[in-house]
């Protein structure tokens, strides 16, 4: 991994230790993705050299890093084909002796149609909106009682408050200050409930960055209050949710629910055809029509035999399996337990977010 290097195989070409730029500068067009793109990658991801493979046909790019025998994937939320996938697979596992096992994150396509030993680590809902032509289709789309409750809601708002304003800006016209708004609407919030918001100082940093490449963040404000607002990203014919907030003293409003409906409705104006309001199965997603999609966090392996060089990972991986479970016939055997907390307490594999 300490020089730069390309192979060639009839599963595909692999680039080990760079990545051609005009490869990178598909990834946009091919999956119109948040998570597949460069920039997200920089952010995110800077710790290893970047690697990538390629396949003319169909046309794919996938970004990978290496990490002694783990190669771990980059591209998330885009959309392959179990074939195509499982070249990139083989292509990498030929290419790379010293690697023995491919991490997904965010994967649409399910490992098991990949014909490859793989473990399911965990899954997760992509709560996805799909978006009709205009305004009034989509309203039409909604169920019964979202139908009536948004134009009242609108009503409301514009009878207590006329002076009220709801706007949407893009990249470069994103001031720094809206975003560092929604973020802390959204942090309020999370401590109104007793809870600390997931959202540190770092990823605060990372998303000002981001959205100057590619954002997409809607503001409802009454008077000079910024009452709640839209934190996301728009790439091609998609748009990604990040965060959301609003100020509890205006909830008889439902400004949530308003500042989703309005950006919603910006991004049928702009031809955007999917928001992707990603995991976490709250009511206002389903309200606003939005239908869930697997994502799986996955593990393939090498062969059958390679999954178990790595027993601390397989301990943990029953040990939760079986905590999760709530059949009394998956539950391991304590013998097995204890070997597993054993091992787990020694633990050091990188976690992959």
């Amino acid at each position: 991994m300490n020089e730069a290097s390309v192979h060639e195989s009839p599963h595909g070409k692999v680039y080990v230790g760079r990545v051609p730029q005009p490869l990178e500068e598909r990834l946009a067009e091919l999956y119109e993705s948040t998570y597949s793109l460069p920039a997200y990658f920089d952010l995110f991801f800077p710790a290893l050299p970047k690697c990538a493979w390629h396949l003319s046909d169909p046309p794919h790019v996938i970004e990978f890093q290496v990490d002694r025998a783990t190669a771990l994937v980059l591209n998330g939320v885009f959309q392959i084909d179990a074939e195509s996938l499982r070249k990139f697979c083989l292509a990498v596992f030929a290419a790379l002796p010293s690697v023995d096992r491919i991490r997904f994150g965010n994967l649409a396509c399910d490992p098991a149609e990949l014909g490859l030993s793989f473990r399911t680590d965990r899954m997760v809902d992509d709560f996805v909106v799909t978006l009709p032509a205009t305004r009034d289709e989509y309203l039409r789309s909604l169920g019964p009682h979202t139908r009536q409750n948004l134009p009242r809601y609108v009503r409301r708002i514009q009878r207590e408050h006329p002076g009220y304003c709801f706007g949407i800006w893009e990249r470069g016209g994103i001031e720094e200050s809206l975003v560092e708004g929604v973020i802390g609407l959204s942090r309020l919030h999370w401590s109104a409930q007793g809870r600390v918001s997931s959202i540190d100082e770092l990823y605060e940093r990372r998303l000002q960055q981001l959205v100057r490449v590619c954002g997409l963040v809607g503001a409802l404000r009454v008077g000079k209050t910024l009452v709640a607002g839209w934190l996301g990203t728009h790439v091609g014919r998609h748009a990604f949710f990040h965060v959301t907030g609003y100020r509890d003293e205006y909830s008889y409003l439902a400004p949530g629910l308003l500042s989703c409906y309005f950006t919603i409705n910006g991004c049928i104006d702009r031809g955007i055809q999917t928001v992707h309001l990603l995991w976490g199965d709250a009511r206002y997603k389903r309200e606003l029509g939005a239908e869930p999609y697997d994502l799986y966090f996955a593990t393939v392996f090498r062969n059958a035999a390679t999954r178990y060089r790595h027993p601390r990972e397989e301990a943990a991986f029953r040990l939760a399996r079986a905590r999760a479970s709530s059949s009394p016939f998956v539950v391991m055997p304590r013998r097995l337990r204890r070997k597993a907390r054993g091992l787990l307490k020694s633990t050091t594999e990188r976690p992959r977010g």
